[in-house]
């Protein structure tokens, strides 16, 4: 079937989907905006032509394929069409050129990759990798906190070439979602505060991707600031910057763009011996659960990249 009669009919089933799920007014600005990937066919057969968007991605006639010209936003606030186009593609194709089937199956078809995992009384607290939901255009992949099956806290990325941002040739993953539990976690939430007290669901998930960017040999994540966030929203936009401005500050992340910090890794902890010694011991225990979710991350990841070097992506 010719690519662009394939994603005609795509288009169509996606449109069939959110006839369900949407307000008429919703879904006809969805359709107008997805009707935008017909200007851009040829940029589209690239992506489409990854074994892991044919063949994985779009696997599911569910899936929103087109969900980064279909949403009013995507990453980025204020990124132009070819632009998000280009960060799609990018991101696929070094999934592509990175991951083997066992990966692409486990992240795309099944729940998603375990990262780390801890049984406590009762309490099952994991980390896992899967594909980020579709209506949530903030990144393509998300790490994810569960407890008890209840996600804490998520933090969604892209795969992006470093000179995007000013950063060269190398990939980095770049954080567009961090986002903590709702009203109705509150029981898991307190579940995982007696499990692991004085500790944050928020560094628990950073550790994860601090593990997984080493496995791949990165030295660096990049993450968007509050007010670039595709879901800012004024009325809260205190809420905002401390999820993203104030939490990479505390990473010691350093403004490079009108929209983005860079963390260095691993990422900085204040030396214990600067530390109030009647705080020492919980900043130890605190260091040790990072360490450990960085480490088992690492582990989990290594067996299912293709080879030891590490695609480069293009500017």
């Amino acid at each position: 079937m010719p690519d662009h009669v394939w994603i005609i009919r795509r288009l169509a089933r996606d449109v069939m989907a959110r006839r369900r799920e949407s307000g008429w007014k919703s879904l006809l600005a969805s359709i107008v905006r997805s009707a935008r990937v017909l200007a851009f066919v040829n940029a589209h057969q690239q992506f489409l032509a990854l074994d892991v968007s044919r063949n994985y991605l779009a696997a599911d006639w569910n899936t929103n394929l087109f969900h980064h010209l279909s949403q009013r936003a995507y990453l980025i606030e204020g990124l132009s069409m070819r632009k998000r186009i280009a960060y799609l593609h990018s991101h696929y194709a070094f999934e592509d050129q990175t991951f083997g089937d066992a990966y692409k199956r486990k992240v795309y078809l099944e729940d998603g990759l375990t990262l780390w995992e801890k049984r406590q009384g009762g309490v099952h607290t994991a980390i896992t990798l899967s594909l980020s939901p579709r209506w949530a255009p903030e990144g393509e992949l998300s790490v994810c906190l569960l407890v008890n099956g209840t996600r804490l806290h998520c933090l969604s990325f892209n795969w992006i070439a470093g000179g995007t941002v000013g950063m060269g040739s190398q990939v980095l993953p770049f954080v567009g979602r961090n986002q903590g539990a709702s009203s109705q976690a509150q029981p898991a939430l307190a579940s995982f505060d007696a499990c692991f007290p004085n500790n944050s669901p928020s560094f628990f998930c950073f550790s994860a991707l601090q593990g997984l960017a080493q496995a791949l040999g990165m030295t660096s994540v990049v993450g968007i600031k509050g007010r670039a966030n595709i879901c800012f929203d004024h009325g809260a936009a205190r809420s905002f910057i401390n999820a993203y401005d104030k939490f990479w500050a505390r990473l010691n992340g350093q403004e490079i763009a009108e929209h983005a910090y860079l963390i260095s890794l691993p990422f900085y902890q204040k030396p214990l011996v600067d530390v109030a010694a009647k705080h020492r011991k919980r900043a130890a225990m605190r260091r040790s659960y990072w360490e450990n979710i960085s480490m088992s991350a690492h582990r989990t990841l290594q067996p299912y990249l293709l080879a030891s070097d590490i695609v480069s992506l293009a500017a």
